[in-house]
């Protein structure tokens, strides 16, 4: 059976102002072949190609081919670990970082990645809606004369707004924003000749195509037949397997398996291949929905909370983990204290909700959440955030990407700039601010502890700042409805930035200021303090802080300090329990306004589930 990978469609879209077609991409693409010797594509032959406007059409900013570099690469590299960069260790580190000009990416993969760009806005719509806003066209954001206009505000959802046709097909499907399964299945199905096309490397417009936007027909296709070599780059888009929970390592032995060649046919044949016609009906004929791992949150019976997890048979790199529809709880799942392990993370539809997860997890998605506080400590390959409203996202990741969000605090330590796409406002940049004790072994295993250092080496200060530089791709065109740069792209959008920094006024982020930056304790049995220490035990790391940070943490550390020592000063017991009780209710006022009281009771009730579960667990072995 085949199945498409879900989190290549949750991750590899980048929303930006650029309309892709299919006769787009392949003149895009037949354009960079031209330029390069074989088929690896430098990550500075592909800046410098996009950069020419003579070359390709349509063209790109800088900052939009950033973008799409940034995320196609960390896919590319996620799916395919033994061919994308170099094998060593050392070298991915470097290579994971969008300053290395040593990266690369296979031209197949980058077609079959770039083509995914012609879906629609987002498939997080119902296959009805995705059918409305396919025929009468997408809606996209138009320059307004005056930045001081309601439109502007980011409470404001423009009726041209992408964001606002999310919001209204929310309603519309009853207020859930979710995985459309069908659309990617569809989009499959209806691309399969021109994905197949791209990966042999055959980027000809065919003649007589009646549309730019349709794939061309059967009869049409010149290529005859397809190599397991490039079948394997289609791996990136679709996988396959006996079953759902136990996929084959490459696209090419899973199609054999269906069209009934044997495995010895494929020993004597050192690049065994099959027609393309019966490559093309196989995939679409065999195409399903892998529910085991992505578990489908539209169309389903279950109109209530989604919590749900693969079972234990997945293979690793396919344990997934659902989180929909949560409203006012917690989740807190830690592996070093018995929590299933998970690679695919996909949190949609929550209100109100903390959600604390170690990791590491290889994808994790964060989907139409409102007002709600989510710590992922190791995430080793891409973040993405869309079309969320006043939530908070704590996390260490290779990557992450914010699409269409309001009010959004990303609280990050990344490799590569965050990229920030779509409809935008009142986004806020700070450095990762969670202590956690094992957050040194958690990164060691996942490959990143080079991010936050050790004892005897310092933190990776070039990535501890990369949080503030962000690869900024707003959909609004200048006022003459070019895109001639980035910073004329960015003209129109309205002041939400801090009054001293011009540049951050005219965009939709700013950085938060150092007096307002604090950091967040994942829960654990025993306390953590900046300073470290667990009972004389286990010691939490310091964070990897840019010195502004750093200097307003010891600065608030150090009037702590004193206020402790003038309380120790008071001589008179009774004053200073007077005193003593009255601290204790501001902090008891505080907890209430700040809504925490909840979250508090959750985790008491979390820390007792956990303790009768070890004690169940220990007892049954005692017997």
């Amino acid at each position: 059976m085949l199945w498409p990978r879900g989190e290549v469609f949750d991750h590899a879209t980048v929303h930006t102002a650029v309309r892709w077609s299919v006769r787009d991409v392949m003149e895009f693409l037949k354009g960079l072949k031209k330029s390069i010797p074989g088929t690896a594509v430098l990550r500075t032959r592909f800046l410098d190609y996009c950069a020419d406007p003579g070359e390709h059409t349509p063209h790109l900013t800088q900052a939009e081919a950033l973008a799409y570099w940034t995320v196609f690469s960390n896919i590319n590299r996620a799916v395919f670990p033994s061919s994308a960069g170099s094998s060593s260790n050392a070298s991915v580190k470097t290579s994971a970082s969008l300053g290395d000009a040593n990266d690369w990416c296979d031209i197949r993969v980058l077609g079959v990645l770039l083509f995914l760009q012609i879906l629609p806005y987002s498939r997080n719509l119902r296959q009805e809606s995705f059918r409305r806003g396919t025929a009468a066209g997408e809606s996209w954001v138009q320059a307004l004369p005056d930045a001081s206009t309601a439109a502007h505000s980011p409470r404001s959802q423009s009726q041209q707004s992408p964001r606002a046709s999310m919001v209204m097909s929310s309603q519309i499907s009853g207020g859930r924003i979710g995985r459309d399964n069908q659309q990617a299945i569809g989009f499959i199905r209806t691309h399969c000749a021109s994905l197949l096309r791209i990966v042999c490397q055959c980027f000809e417009d065919p003649s007589g195509a009646s549309s730019p936007t349709s794939s061309p027909p059967k009869k049409e296709v010149k290529v005859d037949k397809v190599s397991s070599e490039a079948m394997d780059k289609l791996g990136i888009l679709i996988a396959g397997g006996p079953s759902f929970g136990s996929p084959c390592k490459t696209l090419h032995e899973a199609v054999f398996a269906l069209s009934g060649a044997s495995s010895l046919r494929s020993r004597i044949s050192s690049s065994p291949s099959i027609a393309f016609e019966k490559l093309q009906g196989l995939i679409e004929s065999n195409l399903v929905w892998n529910e085991v791992v992505y578990t489908p949150t539209l169309g389903t019976n279950k109109s209530g909370p989604i919590n749900t997890e693969s079972p234990s048979s997945c293979a690793i790199g396919y344990r997934s983990l659902t989180l929909s529809g949560l409203s006012k709880t917690t989740i807190l799942r830690d592996v070093t204290r018995g929590s299933s392990a998970t690679d695919l993370l996909y949190i949609s539809n929550c209100s109100e909700t903390v959600i604390y997860l170690t990791g590491p997890i290889r994808f994790a998605a964060v989907v139409g959440c409102v007002d709600c506080d989510i710590v992922l400590l190791c995430c080793t390959c891409q973040v993405s955030v869309a079309n969320c409203e006043r939530c908070n996202i704590h996390t260490i990741t290779t990557a992450i990407r914010l699409e269409s969000g309001v009010d959004v605090n990303l609280y990050t330590l990344t490799r590569n700039p965050p990229v920030i796409t779509g409809d935008c406002r009142g986004i806020k940049l700070a450095p990762f601010n969670v202590l956690y004790s094992g957050s040194a072994a958690l990164l060691k295993t996942a490959g990143m502890l080079d991010l936050i250092g050790t004892e005897t080496e310092l933190p990776n200060r070039h990535a501890a700042g990369i949080w503030a530089h962000p690869t900024w791709c707003p959909l609004m065109p200048d006022a003459g409805g070019d895109r001639a740069s980035s910073a004329s792209a960015t003209s129109n959008r309205s002041s939400t930035g801090s009054a001293g920094s011009d540049k951050q006024a005219t965009q939709g982020y700013y950085l938060m200021a150092p007096e307002s930056f604090n950091t967040v304790s994942f829960p654990e049995p025993r306390s953590a303090s900046r300073e470290g220490g667990l009972d004389g035990g286990e010691i939490v790391p310091k964070l990897a802080l840019p010195e502004v940070y750093y200097d307003a943490l010891e600065e608030r550390r150090e009037t702590h300090a004193k206020l402790c020592g003038q309380l120790d000063e008071i001589a008179d017991s009774a004053r200073r329990q007077q005193v003593s009780e009255l601290m204790e209710g501001y902090f008891r006022e505080w907890i209430a306004n700040t809504n925490r009281t909840r979250q508090l009771v959750d985790l008491v009730r979390i820390s007792q589930e956990q303790r009768e579960g070890r004690d169940r667990a220990s007892s049954g072995r005692d017997h």
